[in-house]
């Protein structure tokens, strides 16, 4: 897509209420009304266009969870602490969003399910590559976790659900 420097003049009206919140939230370099409500189109556009490609999917839900990421880590630098599970957590789930946000069905019923069972395979890959990550974590006594038994208690459960997996 081309990037089009030329500008239009718009007019409209918009609640009390809302020109507050715009003039009040920081926008890194905008501060006139103008300035903002370019920025707040320019937002929107690339958050619809974000939703028909994969990795700009991935990009636009990992900018909406920066916020929440920089609070962890900040919060885990006072605390002194980590957690591996949280950030293989806030890794594959934007990945498996953006595969089910951008899934682009064919309209032909009889190229429907070529296409369901890629997606399906697809995030199952994630989901059990996300549970090998999380059975790894619960190895040791202490798991890579805030709470470093909290892996070792469900441990049990999970013995039993293999062993019931097992069983002709």
């Amino acid at each position: 897509m081309s990037e089009n420097k030329s500008t239009v003049p718009i007019s409209g009206r918009v609640s009390v209420d809302d020109y507050q919140f715009l003039m009040e939230y920081p926008i890194s370099g905008k501060v006139t009304a103008s300035e903002k409500l370019r920025y707040v189109v320019s937002f929107f556009r690339s958050y619809h266009e974000s939703q028909k490609n994969y990795e700009e999917s991935v990009v636009e839900l990992n900018r909406l969870l920066e916020p929440s990421r920089k609070a962890l880590k900040k919060a885990e630098l006072d605390t002194s602490s980590s957690s591996e599970f949280i950030d293989r957590i806030l890794q594959v789930l934007p990945e498996m969003l953006a595969l089910s946000i951008t899934l682009n069905l064919p309209k032909k019923a009889d190229k429907q399910l070529p296409a369901l069972l890629a997606f399906e395979d697809r995030q199952l890959k994630s989901v059990m590559g996300l549970i090998e990550s999380v059975l790894r974590m619960g190895l040791t006594s202490q798991s890579p976790t805030y709470n470093p038994t909290v892996l070792r208690d469900k441990m049990d459960t999970i013995r039993e659900l293999v062993e019931l997996s097992q069983k002709p």
